[in-house]
């Protein structure tokens, strides 16, 4: 099914029916061990749909298992490729798109912060690190601005040394838009700084400053 899947002298509906059945029956097949769905899932990182779809299987399975450090693995890696897609849909200017994919990855992203925090309350695990960027990257995509505001602030309320990870995420934010003519005031108040943002609506973030 996999040979079919990948030939691409083979007609499109033949393939897809190769990738339904694969999905559909093969993986959730419960002979299909965990360590096979992963390798099958990684065969498909330039595919990320796809690639959900299989690890999304192997999420059910780590819950049932009560495997929480590899389930938050993989809540991780689904995370990444749905920001993967985010960014395609955002180059194309398929914003409701882009919004979409960006959620499903914060829904991801946020339980295996979770996880990881519960581990290292003070932020300082370097997968803590990594997921509180991810996430902020999450949350500046589906233009969740205020979450964003509050769970910067809440990062920094953790460990001062996110303070520059989190400023960088949001002026890279401000500047995208600003590129794109979507950014139309800013504005300065001591250590304050507002930014206006029209994306059908009003909308504002106050990006705090830790003197």
């Amino acid at each position: 099914l996999y040979a079919l899947l990948e030939n691409p002298q083979e007609k499109p509906e033949i393939r897809q029916l190769a990738w339904t059945v694969l999905l559909k029956r093969c993986f959730v097949d419960p002979a299909a061990g965990s360590n096979s769905l992963l390798q099958f899932a990684d065969r498909f990182k330039d595919e990320p749909e796809r690639r959900i779809d299989i690890l999304k299987i192997l999420i059910g399975r780590r819950k049932a298992a009560g495997d929480m450090q590899t389930l938050a693995v993989v809540q991780q890696d689904i995370g990444e490729d749905d920001m993967k897609l985010a960014a395609v849909a955002d180059k194309a200017d398929d914003i409701t798109r882009a919004i979409s994919y960006a959620q499903e990855a914060d829904s991801y992203f946020q339980p295996a912060l979770q996880y990881y925090r519960s581990k290292s309350p003070d932020d300082q695990d370097q997968f803590t690190s990594l997921l509180l960027e991810q996430r902020m990257d999450a949350l500046l995509m589906s233009r969740q601005y205020a979450k964003a505001a509050d769970f910067a602030a809440d990062a920094i309320s953790k460990n001062p040394g996110n303070q520059d990870s989190m400023g960088r995420k949001i002026r890279d934010e401000v500047d995208r838009l600003r590129n794109r003519g979507r950014v139309f005031f800013m504005g300065q108040a001591g250590n304050i700084g507002t930014v206006y943002l029209e994306r059908g609506d009003w909308k504002f973030l106050q990006i705090g400053e830790t003197r």
